[in-house]
């Protein structure tokens, strides 16, 4: 069996983060005996850098293809002063679109003494240890809810969401 991945360490913590990461991947790999092609490619900051794109066509192309795609960070304080389709985070929004997905993958593992402190019953809480899909709003498509709780005990009428970053 293989994979191939395409890994987008792209900018501030993204390559350290990333290269942690994939060794792991690759152990795992080793263990299950899976022939782990990988490849790395540009995304973010760098990517405006060096192609003047913050996500390349061939980037893109390339993630298409892949079995999987590890992705870092983008954009830092180095290329907050970009506008439009140069800002680091339209390169994120584009291989969403590219790739038609719509949510991150978080670990999430609750410590035992913050489980008092969630809005979820500690009950619920307690022992949690999966990934969760968290969509977020600012990046993606637009939500249908109308309404939201204002923390008054009342309900009032916000607008959909929307791409705000250009």
């Amino acid at each position: 069996m293989s994979a191939r991945v395409i890994v987008l360490p792209g900018d501030g913590v993204g390559p350290e983060v990333t290269a942690q990461a994939l060794s792991v991947l690759e152990l795992v790999c080793d263990q299950a005996d899976i022939d782990l092609h990988v490849r790395e490619m540009l995304i973010g900051g760098r990517a405006v850098d060096e192609t003047n794109s913050p996500l390349p066509d061939d980037t893109l192309a390339a993630c298409k293809e892949a079995d999987a795609v590890l992705f870092g960070a983008c954009g830092g304080p180095r290329w907050d002063h970009l506008r439009g389709e140069q800002r680091c985070e339209q390169g994120l929004l584009r291989l969403r679109r590219g790739m038609d997905v719509f949510a991150n993958l978080r670990p999430v593992r609750v410590h035992s003494r913050l489980s008092e402190l969630s809005p979820v019953r500690p009950a619920v809480v307690r022992g949690t240890d999966l990934a969760a899909a968290l969509p977020r709003r600012r990046v993606t498509r637009p939500c249908t809810r109308r309404r939201r709780w204002n923390g008054w005990r009342a309900w009032r009428s916000v607008s959909p969401a929307r791409d705000a970053s250009t």
